[in-house]
């Protein structure tokens, strides 16, 4: 077994690793862009392999017999308010609106639109098609890209007929295929060749509290990459360095580039053999899952490398998939196998869980600023902090819970809570269950700076 498998399967069962020593020519330049910016470098990651998607709606990977595979992607930004998720995408929506004003295949971005049927009205408008000719054939798509810095100014809340749709579309992105979409208001649109790409920011709480109860069993958040991260870099003054325009052009230069490929992506042989051995090798880590949910999206891990390895041969101009390729994908699909384990652990009934962790790290962080391992805390100060996650007899409810745990001890004769640093450290590391945290530092050693 080559080293490349096993760095797929090692990857894919969780363990440690070694790191990739391969970035693609787009990633390396948007990566030299947005160094100095606050975001957390998952999140700058996973923008960028949004934009990536939205790029190439010309290109597909041949799948052997199957039909090829279509490169949009959802991707799902995920962090607590005020973890710089948003900055991530504005600074990755600055490279595409640039992008869009120098090319004549980009179309602009989906508007904050209320109902499916606005929605379907405006990607069914024939403006939106996008073609070109090539080779004396016709390459055609219908760009619907939808990037939200609130996922819930989207979706309205228990919105089951957004959510549907946005499903649907994702299945029904087949190139030669037009998608039909009946409403029960609006009558029955058509798309020709759908090409739907989601990147979109929210939180856990949202995920919980505005999502339709089926939104999880009927699979819409099964095609989602999420990225889940709570580092970020405070930069009370961010600072232009002197060369950003330079590096914001040379990423612009290079994205119009990748947005020009047409045609198929296929496979060198020795790639083929190694995602072949890995596929039929490793059934995802799904041995010891009994969520149905999760063991959903775990299945889907194969068709999420093979859209992302080719979108890393094309970000590195190239129309063949190599085991760097490979290499990239596995190293992406780790964060976001432990992003949707943590997701999906921290929605739906489970909320409280997240809502804990959230308390706790409060609890750390008033002990840090007063330097000492047993803070001191007013039980009303904590529930007025999370006073838009809970209400305050659910908070006193869940300190309850980790006074029993030994986390905290909660004086409910004095109304305060007595933090535990050592023990309080312990539950949020066991409770983050993270392998680690994508760093600058490894990024740089990939970038060569």
């Amino acid at each position: 077994m080559s080293d490349y498998i096993e760095f797929g399967i090692e990857w894919t069962k969780q363990k440690q690793a070694p790191k990739p020593k391969f970035l693609p020519n787009f990633f390396k330049k948007y990566f030299r862009y947005v160094r100095e910016t606050e975001p957390s470098p998952l999140h700058h990651l996973f923008v960028c392999l949004g934009l990536t998607s939205i790029g190439a709606g010309f290109t597909r990977v041949n799948y052997g017999a199957m039909k090829p595979v279509t490169l949009n992607l959802y991707i799902g930004l995920i962090a607590p308010s005020g973890y710089r998720k948003s900055e991530a995408l504005r600074l990755g929506m600055k490279v595409y609106n640039e992008a869009l004003r120098q090319s004549p295949l980009l179309r602009e971005p989906v508007p904050d639109i209320a109902s499916n049927v606005g929605l379907l009205k405006y990607a069914a408008d024939e403006g939106r098609m996008v073609t070109i000719q090539k080779d004396s054939e016709t390459y055609s798509y219908t760009p619907i890209f939808i990037p939200s810095s609130e996922f819930a100014s989207f979706i309205r809340t228990n919105d089951k007929d957004m959510v549907t749709m946005l499903t649907n579309l994702f299945d029904g992105a087949v190139i030669s295929s037009q998608f039909s979409y009946k409403t029960i208001t609006g009558g029955e649109f058509y798309v020709s060749q759908p090409y739907p790409v989601l990147l979109v920011c929210t939180t856990p709480e949202w995920l919980t509290a505005r999502l339709p109860q089926g939104a999880r069993q009927g699979g819409f958040l099964n095609r989602f990459l999420f990225a889940y991260s709570e580092q970020f870099k405070r930069k009370a003054f961010p600072q232009s360095s002197p060369d950003m325009a330079r590096r914001v052009e040379e990423c612009v230069l290079s994205y119009l580039k990748l947005s020009e490929v047409t045609g198929y992506i296929n496979w060198t042989p020795e790639a083929e053999r190694q995602f072949m051995e890995w596929y039929e090798d490793t059934d995802g880590g799904m041995e010891n899952v009994d969520d149905y949910e999760l063991r959903s999206w775990l299945s889907r891990q194969g068709i999420f490398v093979i859209k992302i390895a080719g979108l890393s041969a094309l970000s590195d101009n190239r129309i063949r998939i190599t085991p760097d390729d490979l290499s990239f994908a596995w190293f992406i699909l780790h964060f976001a196998k432990q992003s949707v384990k943590i997701t999906f652990r921290l929605t739906g009934e489970n909320i409280d869980a997240w809502l804990e962790v959230q308390v706790v790290k409060y609890i750390i962080k008033e002990g840090k600023k007063n330097n000492t391992a047993s803070p001191i805390i007013p039980a009303s100060q904590i529930c007025r902090r999370f006073s838009t996650d809970a209400s305050a007899l659910k908070i006193r409810t869940l300190l309850e819970s980790l006074s029993s745990l030994g986390v905290i001890v909660f004086d409910k004769v004095n109304d305060r809570v007595i933090g535990k640093l050592p023990q309080a450290h312990e539950f949020v590391k066991d409770a983050s269950s993270f392998g680690y945290e994508l760093s600058w530092n490894e990024l740089d050693g990939l970038l060569g700076t």
